[in-house]
């Protein structure tokens, strides 16, 4: 699949629904496994909610929720945690439980960040909005170091 065919089919990010599948549980352990900060998971859920709203065509489904979350949750850890560079995508698709391999993630990955227009930058301002809309707490430590 080459990049233009990537941005052009939002299901991408898609597969196979397993209604036993239980996507929260799933989240929590792969920020366990992967020893993400819970700011990460947080600023990876709002990079999917700038996501979907500046791409219509991409809806949240079942379908595709687990695996942008995924991503969304190792582009917030590589923009925010040190120590989440040292993961290669390799570690990163292990941390998922092996039913997604190294090349997948790492396509996956060159997608998002495509489909952000590769600004993976997050001000207070909007994050603070954010959680304020969904009833999220922004942690108080975090914020000095935002822009």
């Amino acid at each position: 699949m080459d990049e233009t065919t990537l941005r052009t089919n939002p299901s991408f990010f898609e597969f196979a629904c397993d209604p036993r599948f239980d996507a929260h549980e799933f989240i929590n352990g792969f920020v366990a496994r992967a020893r993400v900060s819970p700011f990460a998971a947080l600023v990876g859920m709002f990079y999917i909610y700038r996501l979907v709203r500046s791409n219509e065509r991409l809806k949240m489904t079942c379908a595709n929720a687990t695996r942008l979350m995924v991503v969304a949750t190792c582009a917030a850890a590589k923009f925010i945690d040190d120590q989440a560079l040292r993961y290669t995508n390799r570690h990163w698709s292990l941390f998922c439980g092996r039913w997604l391999s190294a090349a997948k993630f790492s396509m996956m990955e060159r997608e998002f960040y495509a489909l952000l227009d590769y600004n993976i930058s997050v001000d207070a301002a909007a994050l603070s909005a954010f959680c304020a809309q969904f009833g999220l707490v922004l942690p108080t430590f975090v914020v000095p170091f935002l822009p």
